[in-house]
């Protein structure tokens, strides 16, 4: 009877303990690495629940949650003891087994720190002692070390494949291929005194075993993007089945010096993992990640580098300024500006169309960024080689997808020089805000453009307006200024692309003339033609004005040819 009193009071402590302890244990250590599906097959899944905790260590005190574990678990049967602090590897093994699925009396049959008492409770069991030098072992099969010849001071557990699974090496779970192991306090190595076959109840097959194939990553990507983190999911498949996956990540700015590993969380073939940027120093921008997905054997395939773009907290749009057109040709044009945020831009794009169709041929164009430079080539070739007037806007982007736009970009597209519209009779006239050129163009013209150079440096370019055989430009120019001076170009195209040109210059205080009409008597006369020879053979200056009506060829030059072909135009026999 008082034995019975003693035991019934141990057993009021005991669970007074458990009460008081589970709540402390389970707050004082991290939970475990996500655990693998399993697959029904002792052997494998015993491996596969092992491999999945490569990488856990013990806390600065040398405790483990395995230990933590082993001490709950005595606690419940009525004998407790801390398993917290001690060596810890068939500790491990113990909850492996447990967590496995393996019945506690193939394994785990006593609470016990002691690598011995292991090994004595699995032979209990009916497992099989491989002492043989030449023994191949397999997977499952457990690998026992001794540190001083006659008892068990160590064990890990073996995939068949060539790698070893160890508790306590180092503080950590280690995987390796070398089945020795080290022990630090007496400096030297200790190789497997035996291996062991538990008796797992014949679930294993040796072509499942040795399997070797990997697993096939079917999908992957992101989702739940935003400046607070994003979860990063993949989905394998595998002959066998998937155990775990690992997700490395770092961020770019930062190299791996930030690097962290996740565990992926396990939903059938699917693992997920969350990332928050304030585990990596609060960095936004670019992420990189290795997923690693493990069969339970640990054969695996990593996807490589996987990049997400983490975008900052901040609502301020970039800005959009000094744009820039620019190498206007029958080849296309491009367009340049200057983008800044406070943060970085992070794209920019370029919508644009013929003016002709509308928007039925818009085609959006992706710009180069350099330092704080946008710039982007649009081809006519992506038009059909459409010339005439193009449309563009500009649309750039920061890291927030904040956005700002700027609209109205006019490009007049000449045609491919050639044999291209006549141009003739050209006037030069003053306007309200600048001048008018007019001239007369042949039958097959369909359109034009004038160029205009101030002072031999800004250029300008316009749309001229054809209205039956004259072809007419207006441009808005600045002439408060006396001393300004014009070059320009009139172009005349057709529906080819076939270009000519005329050159010529005017100066806001000059007089505009009749083109040949020297004299301003409003004709082309032999006295004009004189004027011209006059001016050629230097004996003349003529006016702005003159010059401009003067140079019949449109070479920009006064010579003994302009005054020849006005002679021929006052006889009637040009045109």
């Amino acid at each position: 009877m008082k034995k019975a009193l003693q035991s019934l009071l141990s057993f009021i402590i005991c669970v007074a303990l458990v009460a008081c302890v589970l709540p402390l244990r389970a707050q004082a250590y991290e939970s475990t690495y996500p655990l693998p599906n399993l697959t029904g097959n002792k052997a494998i899944d015993m491996v596969a629940v092992a491999k999945s905790q490569v990488g856990y260590g013990e806390d600065a005190n040398g405790g483990t949650a395995y230990g933590a574990w082993m001490t709950e678990q005595s606690m419940l049967i009525g004998q407790y003891y801390d398993f917290t602090y001690k060596d810890w590897c068939s500790a491990f093994f113990c909850w492996v087994a447990d967590h496995a699925g393996i019945s506690r009396g193939i394994v785990f049959s006593t609470m016990s720190a002691s690598v011995n008492v292991l090994f004595g409770a699995m032979v209990l069991a009916g497992a099989t002692v491989h002492y043989e030098t030449n023994y191949t072992p397999q997977c499952g099969d457990f690998v026992f070390y001794s540190y001083n010849g006659y008892e068990m001071g160590h064990c890990a557990i073996t995939d068949g494949n060539g790698n070893y699974i160890h508790a306590n090496v180092a503080n950590t779970v280690v995987e390796r291929t070398d089945n020795s192991v080290y022990h630090m306090s007496l400096g030297a190595y200790f190789y497997p005194v035996c291996y062991v076959t538990p008796n797992y109840g014949g679930t294993g097959s040796v072509s499942v075993l040795y399997d070797r194939d990997v697993p096939t990553i079917i999908d992957y990507g992101v989702s739940m993007l935003t400046n607070a983190g994003f979860t990063v999911y993949v989905t394998a498949v595998d002959n066998m089945a998937i155990a775990r996956a690992s997700f490395e990540v770092w961020s770019k700015e930062n190299g791996k010096d930030d690097v962290k590993t996740y565990a992926g969380t396990v939903s059938g073939s699917n693992f997920s993992c969350s990332v928050n940027p304030a585990e990596h120093g609060g960095t936004w921008g670019e992420y990189l990640m290795n997923v690693t997905v493990y069969d339970p054997m640990g054969n695996n395939t990593t996807l490589s580098e996987y990049a997400v773009y983490v975008p900052p907290n901040e609502t301020t749009p970039p800005t959009i300024g000094n744009v820039i057109v620019s190498d206007v040709t029958s080849d296309g044009f491009t367009i340049t500006c200057v983008v800044e945020d406070n943060t970085a831009v992070r794209r920019v794009r370029v919508p644009a169309w013929t003016e002709v169709n509308g928007t039925d041929d818009l085609l959006w164009h992706e710009a180069t960024i350099n330092e704080n430079t946008a710039s982007v080539t649009i081809p006519t070739t992506a038009y059909n080689g459409a010339v005439g007037t193009y449309l563009a806007q500009i649309y750039a982007y920061d890291g927030a997808e904040n956005m700002s736009f700027y609209d109205n970009i006019s490009v007049k597209v000449p045609g491919k020089a050639g044999a291209g519209p006549a141009i003739e009779n050209v006037s030069v006239q003053p306007a309200a805000q600048g001048f008018t050129v007019t001239a007369t163009v042949s039958q097959n013209c369909t359109g034009g453009t004038l160029q205009v150079i101030e002072n031999g440096v800004n250029v300008y370019q316009f749309n001229a307006i054809l209205n039956g055989p004259l072809l007419t430009c207006s441009p808005t120019l600045n002439t408060a200024q006396s001393d300004v001076a014009y070059s320009f170009v009139l172009t005349a195209y057709d529906a080819q692309g076939n270009t000519t040109e005329y050159t010529g210059e005017y100066s806001p205080s000059a007089v505009a003339l009749l083109h040949g009409d020297l004299d301003g008597d409003g004709q082309t006369s032999d006295s004009d033609a004189f004027l011209a020879f006059l001016a050629a053979a230097g004996k003349m200056q003529l006016s702005d004005a003159q010059l401009v009506a003067a140079d019949m060829d449109g070479n920009g030059l006064i010579t003994p040819m302009d005054a020849r072909l006005l002679y021929r135009k006052a006889a009637g026999l040009d045109a």
